[in-house]
């Protein structure tokens, strides 16, 4: 498994495995997978920002995108998850163990404080893996829609 930057001919790979995350997430019932939207975005993340892919016998099967700005509150740069995803069968391997470890390292050396990561509440295995890697909760987002 290889693990590189993305190109702008992963697009169509990347937004597939959006689909399928928005798909199998809880955000189902709030998302609307919006491809012209993600089409402006993806060039965005690789010219200006962080877009790895993870890549096994020619297919990509993860992404990790990721962007670094200022915390609110004390001005240090902060590295935010804008998504992270491998494929069913590929997660707990070495090589999606490796696009993240790539992921912090651009953080680094971009300059980040810190870095933020996003998971379902109901992803433990998720969960133990920041854990392992010594991060720690700090809050709980909520969402409504707004009635119209």
């Amino acid at each position: 498994m290889t693990v590189r930057q993305a190109v702008y001919a992963d697009v169509d790979q990347v937004l597939r495995m959006a689909a399928a995350f928005i798909a199998s997430s809880a955000y189902a019932d709030q998302v609307v997978f919006n491809e012209p939207y993600l089409r402006g975005l993806v060039p965005w993340l690789i010219d200006e920002q962080l877009l790895l892919v993870l890549e096994h016998d020619g297919q990509v099967v993860g992404m990790l995108a990721m962007a670094v700005v200022p915390q609110l509150l004390s001005g240090d740069l902060t590295c935010s998850e804008i998504a992270w995803w491998v494929n069913p069968q590929h997660r707990g391997t070495p090589g999606a163990v490796r696009l993240w470890i790539r992921g912090e390292q651009w953080a680094l050396a971009k300059g980040a404080r810190w870095v933020q990561m996003i998971a379902p509440p109901d992803a433990t295995d998720v969960h133990e893996f920041y854990r392992r890697r010594g991060y720690r909760p700090l809050e709980t987002v909520w969402q409504a829609g707004i009635p119209r």
